[in-house]
């Protein structure tokens, strides 16, 4: 199998494909330079405070009795976070005048239980010789006053969910369950409101409710959402993990500002324009820093809060009425993973570096990593299809010219033939792969300079991580050289099936065309695409750059692997080894009997 791949690579040497793919990396680069022009995604959090001296940037941290200074203005974000909370505390137990200061849940439970008390009385109910006298009773003490509770309590409801319906984060039950207890309700008041005095009447109706609409009833009523919704957010989130995360974010800017007062105390007044530029930094910092920790905070119960806010439905209308529907739930869950992390490790978005995307700068200014990720990508397609015409040329296409017969008559068994041309193309896929990430890291540290902050990445949605861009383009390599084996396996197989290398190319080019425009035109993460075995080919897709993908930008969503809600690490590499095997098996065998 070696002499075989060592041969392959040396033919491959000798034609002038390979320098034809030099070529065109040139050019890419060339291109590359002249058209890469991505968005600054990571705005600057950094405070800029006017003045030059100390007390003039202490003034504009501190504020003056306008309270105009950037502390009232961080401060802020902690007094927006608390009444997010509380909004969102609010509108699970919404209160309001109609429900007597009670909240829905507790104003329904009630009503409830005054339902069933006036309909044990209403049932009790026994027949009187003084028919008019008593058909008055009945209808004043009896039947009025069930109808009354039983449409109190529809009431109730109702007012709940225009309550609740139109708060931005709970829905109070679902349309199914809506329609069914608006038909429960207004069966019981048909059932009820036809008792007459009539001798066995109250019995007959009851036996009806019994046996048919007070199941409807009951059931939709314990369908309602809210209840438990607002039980278990009250009693765990807001009191517990809430108020912990609270006092650590206050207690650290309390540690800041008696830093900074330190600060103000140690520095002399009458010599303040001599203050060395060592504090008026270090009061720079600080003011960053108490900045940072408050937008953290901010964000970390914004995520939190509409990550509740998912975990708390089922179905898509209730995503819709949540007003969460334009939002992404991997998407959120990524967001909240990030900013537990910075919160945990007292630091701030500044401190790192954004994953890698086309058509944005992982950094306030384009770095060559930025760049070196937009060549390889674009050089991925010509690496691909490469691949593709050379394993279609394998098999089909030297028998078509003859040269493999000459094989055949060699004491070298034919699976090590196939799996030695197989690794040949792997392996000058490999070296041309390494020879433009080096030529394009080469330029792109000329055209825009080196920058080494390491970069903070959700992995899939489940773990943050800190890694350094250099481990970011290798990992780039490592999955574009998965897809090329991908593709070069089916193109093998393709190639021992059909006698036609030109019409093999041909399928498999299709094929991989359509899985690069899919996700274009499918919609996205959360789409069917999913399900869909192409679609989860990339592994650096799932280090978090399609987080960052802007998806308004066409050549960006072309060029850039998407991650799906469900995708997970072993079944990325389920999937790759399976496509990489299985084609690769079926080829040997296919090709042990095949005539050459």
């Amino acid at each position: 199998m070696f002499r075989v791949l060592n041969a392959e690579i040396k033919k491959v040497l000798a034609k002038p494909g390979v320098y034809v793919l030099a070529v065109l990396l040139a050019l890419i680069l060339v291109l590359g330079v002249l058209i890469y022009k991505p968005t600054n995604y990571k705005k600057s959090e950094a405070v800029v405070l006017d003045g030059k001296t100390f007390y003039e940037k202490y003034d504009a941290f501190l504020g003056d009795e306008l309270f105009t200074g950037v502390k009232v203005e961080a401060t802020n974000y902690i007094t927006d976070a608390t009444d997010q909370v509380l909004t969102y505390t609010q509108s699970l137990l919404k209160t309001d005048t109609s429900l007597e200061g009670k909240s829905a849940k507790e104003q329904i439970t009630l009503l409830l239980d005054a339902f069933k008390e006036k309909y044990n009385s209403f049932r009790q109910y026994q027949y009187v010789d003084d028919r008019v006298k008593n058909e008055t009773s009945f209808i004043e003490e009896y039947k009025n006053p069930l109808i009354a509770s039983l449409d109190n309590l529809k009431t109730a409801i109702n007012t709940g969910k225009d309550l609740y319906a139109k708060n931005s984060y709970v829905i109070l039950t679902t349309e199914k369950n809506n329609d069914a207890l608006a038909d429960a309700f207004s069966l019981a008041k048909e059932l009820f409101d036809s008792a007459k005095w009539n001798g066995n009447s109250v019995s007959d109706i009851c036996s009806q409710f019994d046996g048919n609409a007070s199941n409807n009833l009951y059931n939709c009523i314990n369908n309602l959402v809210f209840p438990s919704l607002a039980d278990d957010f009250v009693k765990t989130y807001t009191v517990n993990e809430l108020g912990n995360k609270l006092n650590v974010a206050t207690n650290r800017m309390d540690t800041i500002l008696s830093n900074i007062l330190e600060l103000h105390e140690a520095v002399d007044l009458d010599n303040d324009l001599n203050t060395d530029t060592v504090t008026i930094n270090k009061l720079t910092d600080y003011a960053n820093l108490y900045v940072h920790t408050a937008k953290t905070y901010y964000n970390l119960v914004h995520y939190e809060l509409l990550n509740n806010a998912f975990n708390a439905t089922t179905t898509k209308q209730q995503i819709d009425l949540y007003g969460i529907k334009n939002e992404s739930q991997f998407n959120t869950k990524t967001y909240l993973i990030q900013y537990t992390y910075l919160f945990d490790n007292f630091k701030s978005t500044e401190d790192f570096a954004n994953p890698l995307t086309i058509g944005v700068s992982s950094n306030p200014e384009v770095n060559a990593f930025d760049y070196a990720y937009f060549v390889l990508m674009l050089f991925s397609f010509i690496l691909v299809v490469y691949a593709i015409m050379r394993a279609c040329h394998t098999v089909a296409g030297e028998i078509r010219e003859g040269s493999m017969r000459y094989l055949s008559i060699r004491p070298v068994n034919r699976t090590s033939v196939l799996w030695g041309k197989y690794l040949a193309i792997i392996v000058m896929s490999a070296i041309l792969l390494v020879f433009s990430t080096i030529i394009s890291l080469i330029v792109g540290g000329f055209a825009y300079g080196f920058n080494f902050t390491n970069i903070l990445t959700v992995f899939n949605g489940t773990h943050a991580i800190v890694i350094s861009p250099i481990v970011m383009i290798l990992l780039c390599d490592l999955s574009i050289l998965l897809q090329i084996m991908v593709y070069s396996s089916i193109a093998l197989l393709l190639s021992c099936l059909i006698k036609s290398d030109l019409f093999a190319v041909t399928l498999i080019l299709v094929l991989y065309l359509l899985n690069v425009l899919f996700p274009v035109f499918a919609g996205g993460a959360n789409s069917w695409l999913a399900f869909y075995p192409f679609s989860h080919l990339s592994l650096f897709a799932l280090f978090g750059s399609s987080i960052y993908l802007p998806t308004n930008n066409l050549v960006a969503l072309l060029l850039s692997p998407q991650v799906y809600a469900t995708t997970t690490l072993p079944l990325t590499i389920g999937i790759i080894l399976l496509l990489i095997l299985v084609p690769l098996i079926l080829s040997s065998l296919i090709f042990k009997r095949k005539e050459l």
